[in-house]
Parts: structure tokens; sequence; C-alpha cells
């Protein structure tokens, strides 16, 4: 396929594609007194290159089917045209299948740290918890963050098969500053693509 022919080809020989079917620290008293230590929560931030390699070496070796294939790589095509890749497919179970490519350099289209994940649209509301979890893990969402990327791609699923075209859709900002974008149908009919881009 003309886009993401790197990943095209993870999925192709390695994951069997066609089987798929608050922020709330104390402040400081400012009447007076002895001031009390402000003790803020950190702010929400996007994870290294570094910790997003971690997250998936820790997500593969959970389970050997989650990422038989996981290999350093390069992309020649679309976002991931340009820049080294970390990339993982496999299987969650026969009807959860995926690919995933996380730039480790910069590319051509896309900043290191940009994460993109391929998968298909499945129905059940419980289908790749794991995989969200990965992705929640790699782009450093906060609790709400995760709430609302749950809400929002639930209503994109349900008409994802019906939509025109392939291009990415703004899905949602983190509170990091990072954009999520999701695409339907743009590695194959059936398939969803999320990519998470870091703060510029």
């Amino acid at each position: 396929m003309k886009q993401l022919i790197g990943l095209a080809a993870v999925a192709a020989m390695a994951i069997g594609l066609s089987a798929c079917g608050s922020d709330g620290g104390n402040t400081a008293d400012a009447g007076g007194g002895d001031p009390v230590a402000a003790e803020a929560s950190p702010a929400a931030s996007y994870p290294t290159v570094a910790e997003q390699r971690a997250a998936m070496e820790a997500f593969r070796d959970v389970n050997e089917s989650r990422c038989p294939f996981f290999k350093d790589s390069e992309g020649t095509a679309d976002v991931l045209e340009g820049a080294k890749l970390l990339l993982c497919s496999g299987r969650i179970s026969n009807e959860e299948n995926y690919g995933m490519a996380l730039l480790t350099t910069d590319g051509v289209n896309a900043p290191a740290g940009t994460f993109q994940v391929d998968f298909g649209n499945h129905p059940h509301p419980m289908a790749f918890s794991e995989l969200y979890d990965l992705f929640f893990a790699v782009t450093g969402m906060t609790e709400a963050d995760q709430q609302q990327f749950r809400s929002d791609l639930t209503r994109f699923k349900l008409v994802a098969n019906n939509m025109p075209g392939s291009d990415f859709r703004p899905l949602m900002t983190t509170a990091s500053g990072a954009t999520i974008e999701v695409a339907a149908n743009r590695m194959r009919p059936g398939m969803l693509t999320l990519l998470a881009t870091p703060p510029q």
C-alpha cells in the first residue's frame, strides 16, 4: 500500500490481518500567617523516546504473542518517511491484531516521539484494552485524557466504516499538548489508525 509502506509490511507478514474480522495540589495561604508550602501535582508531560521505547518493550515482554515481530527499522513513506522506527506487530487474540510504529528520530513529516497504531475496528467495548493501555503510556495521557479518548474513539468507531477517504481527523488534544488523530480504512478496509504527535 502506498501509505505506511514500512508498517504495511509488518502487518502483512507478521500479524495476519486477513484473519481480523487534576491537578489537585495544595496552595499557599495568601491571607497572612505562615505560608503553607505548595505541593502541586506535576504537570502532564509527553514521554521521552527512551520512555516510550521502554513502555513498548514492557508491553512485548508480557506475552510472546504481543510482539513476535519487534525490530528497529526505517520509514519509507507517509508519516513514517525518513525516520528511524521501532516496530511491533502482534495480537492480543485471534480477532485483536495490530501493528505499531514509534518514530525514534525525526522524519520528513513527523517528529521523534510520534506514535502510530493500526488495528481492527472491533465492536466489543473491551477489545484492544491492553493496546489502549500501551497507547496511554506512550503518549503520557492523564486519567482525564484517557476518559476523553475512550469516549471520542467510541463515537468515531460507530461511523468509521462509512466515512469517505482515509485522511487523519482530529480526535483530541491531551493535557500535555499532544495531538491525537484517527483515520478509518487508511491501511486497509475495516481498520483504524491512531496517530499521536508530540507537543510542538
